[in-house]
């Protein structure tokens, strides 16, 4: 790559277990996978960022660089406000960036519970960092893309997705603490243990700066308000979750609290190299986003409830839910009919039958070769 350009990738990832528990303090167990989003960045002295996207052809954007540098200059809207938002955090850490092409480009699809948004964020991110000659720790570009989630693009998202985005190793999960942001890979040979994991994407999608992910946010607070808690993460015994007066709040907070400690118990299985094992956890999962949390959506439902009857061991739906995809773990040598009845199912219901793929846990966001 030439001085002043750098191409980046950055993976998406499934969590297979924790969601809705980053932003209350807790744990979550995500991994890459080996689908995902390559940015690249040529530096320039035009005074604006040029942004491309192969996906998008049809809507470029051309922005001034003092118009990122003025927040009441007016946002850039859609898949753009990503790349736009990384800018001008860069720029307001004093790093010196004058103008920029920027082409994106990949095979992850935007709003299936993915994290497409951190993926593109964290690529965008450590691409011009690289193009600019500044070496930031992982983690310090972790922080900064959930802050343009949170600033920039106004998403209350929590730190699961850029760290797993940045932190991701090939055949391991990520235990997070997003309290303290401690980041422990925990090993998930999936081949080893002849499993595969399947991806169904319901076709739906979604955004986590919507209205619903707001208001879980809002919810989830104001329910460990109510225990008297600085957060969830401090909440243990479900007994207590009971207590609430509140339906909602009760229902929100037992979502967080039963989370938790499924995360622990699939870490606990997968350190004893029982992987086989985890399945009645999702299972479980599934059921609390779905019941308790209300994120889940007919086709969610359908694509786990398909699997479990095929012969799967365990599915539930990944990510922030309302629309999104399905994670599901199979036995290999049945993960062809699984994906065959899951298809057959939705056929049978007068639905378009749904993309199944495979996935393996992958590495984290790198730089890729010259093009």
């Amino acid at each position: 790559m030439v001085a002043g350009a750098a191409r980046w990738r950055g993976p998406g990832r499934v969590t297979v277990m924790g969601d809705h528990t980053d932003y209350n303090d807790g744990w979550a167990l995500p991994c890459a996978i080996d689908l995902g989003v390559e940015v690249d960045v040529r530096l320039d002295r035009s005074g604006g960022v040029a942004i491309r996207s192969a996906q998008y052809p049809d809507t470029p954007h051309e922005v001034a660089l003092r118009a990122l540098d003025d927040p009441g200059a007016g946002r850039v809207d859609g898949w753009a406000a990503y790349v736009a938002g990384a800018v001008a955090l860069l720029r307001g850490r004093g790093v010196p960036l004058e103008g920029a092409t920027v082409s994106v480009d990949g095979d992850l699809p935007p709003g299936a519970g993915l994290s497409s948004s951190a993926a593109l964020v964290c690529a965008t991110l450590s691409a011009f960092l690289e193009a600019a000659g500044r070496v930031v720790p992982r983690g310090q570009v972790a922080r900064w893309a959930q802050q343009v989630e949170n600033d920039y693009i106004g998403a209350p998202v929590g730190y699961l997705d850029p760290a797993a985005v940045m932190f991701s190793e090939p055949d391991h999960v990520l235990l997070i603490d997003s309290r303290s942001r401690e980041v422990s890979p925990i090993r998930f040979d999936l081949a080893a243990a002849g499993l595969a994991l399947l991806l169904v994407d319901s076709g739906a999608r979604h955004s986590t700066s919507g209205r619903i992910y707001a208001e879980r946010v809002d919810q989830c607070r104001a329910s460990a308000e109510a225990l008297g808690a600085a957060s969830l993460r401090e909440v243990h015994d479900v007994a207590d979750v009971e207590r609430l007066p509140n339906r909602l709040l009760r229902a929100r907070a037992r979502h967080v609290v039963t989370e938790n400690a499924r995360v622990h118990a699939v870490v606990d299985l997968l350190r004893l190299g029982r992987p086989d094992e985890i399945g009645p956890q999702l299972v479980a999962s599934h059921a609390s986003l779905r019941d308790d949390f209300e994120v889940s959506t007919p086709a969610l439902d359908l694509a786990v409830e398909s699997a479990l009857a095929a012969g799967a061991l365990g599915a539930r739906l990944t990510g922030a839910g309302m629309g999104g995809c399905v994670v599901v773990l199979a036995e290999r040598s049945r993960a062809e009919e699984v994906t065959d009845d899951v298809r057959r199912a939705f056929s049978a219901r007068g639905e378009a039958a749904p993309p199944v793929v495979e996935v393996r846990p992958s590495a984290g966001a790198a730089p890729v070769g010259a093009s």
